[in-house]
Formats: structure tokens, C-alpha cells, sequence
């Protein structure tokens, strides 16, 4: 997988960095990266797509350090960056999954998420596969693989 170089460094999302400027950037880096993520997609493969979703997901957890990026400094890294990197926060584990699960024609969205009753304005972002009808949750900030956190209000994101 290091055969992958970065195109840039990474993107700084400009402007007010609102959830809708990070959602349009994250969309951007996922399509920027699907010719990279056709080259290593077998190696996610399992033997259904619920176990794909696994080895996605699992990927993150184990090799993917998380690292929170400041309130006023937001980026979204395409998956070459990220491979590079070796760390990111909840936005660049979604374009990693989602690029993925694109490449391998698992539909899938990203959600954003407030857990704040009295603020609807998204503090977190995860994808979402849906395999067989159901929702598969992969979240790597979450140990557990589909589980997902507690919400108020959550916003759905089509590729």
C-alpha cells in the first residue's frame, strides 16, 4: 500500500468551516480518490460485504492513528494522504471508508452527527454501508465495529 503517493499535503477547508464546507471537501477528497483505492481494493476484500465492511474499518482502527484537528483548522486528505500520514480524525476515516467501499460498489453515505440536544450543528462524521437492506456502521473512533454513538440530530450525505 505505500505505492500510493500523495498528490498534495492536504486541503485546508477555507471559509467559515461549517459542517457544509467540511461535507462538500470530504465529498471532493473521496472522489479524488477513487483511482488511488481501485489499485489496492482487493486487499479490503472479504468473503461477503459485511466482512469487507470489517476489513475496512478494522484497517482504520489498527493502522490509522487518531488525531483531532483543531476547531479552526479542518482538512480533508485524499486517500494517498492518508496512507502517507498514518493519522487522521473522524473526517478522514470517512473518506478512507467511503473511498473504499466506492471502489468496491458497496453503497454507502456519510452521516454527520450532533450529540448536542440544544445545537443541531454536526460535531462528528462517520460512513455508513448498507449491505442486504441494513445499515453497517463503520465508525473506527468507536472500538467496537458497527456501533455507533448517541445522537440528537444526524444528516445523511449521498455520494
Amino acid at each position: 500500500m505505500n505505492d500510493l503517493q500523495p498528490k498534495f499535503t492536504k486541503t485546508i477547508i477555507k471559509g467559515r468551516q461549517t459542517a457544509g464546507n467540511i461535507a462538500s471537501q470530504l465529498k471532493r477528497a473521496v472522489k479524488e480518490s477513487l483511482a488511488g483505492a481501485e489499485v489496492i481494493k482487493h486487499n479490503f476484500k472479504g468473503r461477503n460485504n459485511y466482512n469487507t465492511c470489517f476489513n475496512i474499518w478494522d484497517y482504520c482502527r489498527k493502522n490509522i492513528k487518531y488525531k483531532r484537528e483543531s476547531e479552526n483548522l479542518q482538512t480533508a486528505k485524499t486517500l494517498p494522504r492518508i496512507f502517507f500520514d498514518k493519522y487522521g480524525d473522524c473526517k478522514h476515516y470517512t473518506t478512507f471508508c467511503c473511498t473504499m467501499l466506492k471502489a468496491l460498489n458497496i453503497p454507502c453515505q456519510m452521516r454527520l452527527i450532533s450529540q448536542n440536544f440544544y445545537n443541531s450543528d454536526p460535531t462528528h462524521i462517520y460512513c455508513v454501508a448498507f449491505v442486504n437492506g441494513e445499515e453497517i456502521i463503520l465508525d473506527p473512533c468507536i472500538k467496537t465495529f458497527n456501533s455507533e454513538a448517541q445522537y440528537k440530530y444526524k444528516f445523511n450525505l449521498n455520494l
